[in-house]
């Protein structure tokens, strides 16, 4: 992967190139490209075919029949529209389009990572549109595992520096679609969140979304809304197993009762824990951990069993979460009603962060 340095320095030689071109060299070298010859370079042309319609609205902004100046009435340039995937330099100012020089694909003034800019390729389909297959009008599909640039702003996609990856104007961190597939991150046919080319369960993948945390930093991988400790389709690091155990009965639990502990400590730092009990009697049970009580378990019945759970979060979400701001990892646990330990065992250990 090419460094946010190297980055800068490739465009600053490009940048510096394209400058001596322009001011060195025979008279006919110095001419930078002027496809409808009306003096004004393309890459500054507001409409470089001289066709009368602006870059910005010209399906195919280097090809078409001049209205005025030296070429009027002949057609210049290319038959190529902005999205044919032949068409690899839009703006005829002899840039590729994937060029990490080219910062104005479409010629249209708006520079491609402009929040004004809403259609890159100039094709007609803004770049937040379910039918935009190839923002940056490249030839390659956004969903392509060949495709590294989506927005073709020069900054691959899994970038530290690209903070919006499909350059529709929306941050990574606060975008529900990253790579402008038309497939929210939520949906459970996103496998590849930020278009990187990595699944986000692939190992290499160090960051599902591409935003500017790590997994390992990120409460919500692949920004789907959800915390990864309760999401379903969560990718958990190695270190991130949930552990749980049974805790031993005691003489007056009842046959069939059970009580279960688990917790689990993400990467970034979150701990959840949880105890569940079944088929003891109805009512409210004292949470003793290493013989401080800690909070109740209540227990209520359904008609056939009892059952209730309660839960604990270093920095809980939802309203049925409790504050977990005390120790557990190690201590010993007992299940306590009106004097008397019904379960009691040690809270589990998880992996080392």
């Amino acid at each position: 992967m090419k460094t946010p340095m190297h980055r800068l320095f490739t465009r600053a030689f490009l940048v510096l190139s394209f400058l001596l071109l322009a001011t060195s060299g025979t008279a006919e070298d110095r001419q930078a490209p002027d496809l409808d010859g009306d003096g004004i370079p393309n890459i500054v042309d507001p409409d470089i075919d001289n066709d009368g319609l602006p870059n910005s609205i010209d399906r195919n902004v280097d090809g078409g029949i001049a209205k005025s100046g030296p070429f009027a009435g002949k057609y210049i340039g290319d038959h190529l529209e902005n999205d044919n995937p032949a068409e690899i330099d839009i703006d005829g100012d002899e840039l590729r389009d994937d060029s990490l020089g080219e910062l104005d694909i479409d010629g249209d003034s708006h520079r491609d990572d402009d929040l004004a800019e809403e259609d890159i390729d100039g094709d007609g389909r803004k770049d937040d549109s379910s039918t935009e297959l190839d923002i940056d009008g490249d030839g390659r599909n956004d969903d392509d595992d060949s495709e590294d640039d989506i927005d073709g702003d020069g900054l691959d996609d899994n970038d530290d520096e690209e903070d919006d990856i499909d350059g529709d104007g929306v941050s990574d961190d606060l975008d529900d679609d990253i790579d402008g597939d038309d497939l929210l991150n939520s949906s459970e046919f996103e496998n590849d969140t930020d278009g990187d080319g990595l699944s986000d369960d692939d190992p290499e993948e160090i960051n599902d979304d591409g935003d500017s945390l790590d997994d390992r930093e990120d409460s919500d991988d692949d920004n789907d809304g959800i915390s990864d400790e309760d999401d379903s389709d969560h990718h958990p690091e190695d270190d991130e197993v949930e552990v749980e155990v049974y805790l031993s009965a005691g003489s007056a639990a009842p046959a069939e009762s059970q009580v279960k502990v688990k917790i689990q400590r993400m990467a970034y730092g979150e701990i959840e824990f949880e105890i569940s009990a079944e088929n003891l009697p109805a009512g409210n049970y004292e949470l003793v951990i290493d013989g401080v009580s800690r909070g109740i378990l209540p227990l209520e019945s359904d008609g056939e069993k009892t059952k209730g759970e309660v839960e604990y979060e270093t920095h809980p979400e939802d309203e049925d979460e409790l504050l977990l701001d005390f120790d557990v990892i190690g201590l010993p646990i007992q299940i306590v009603r009106n004097g008397v330990v019904y379960f009691s065992g040690v809270v589990p250990t998880p992996p080392e962060i």
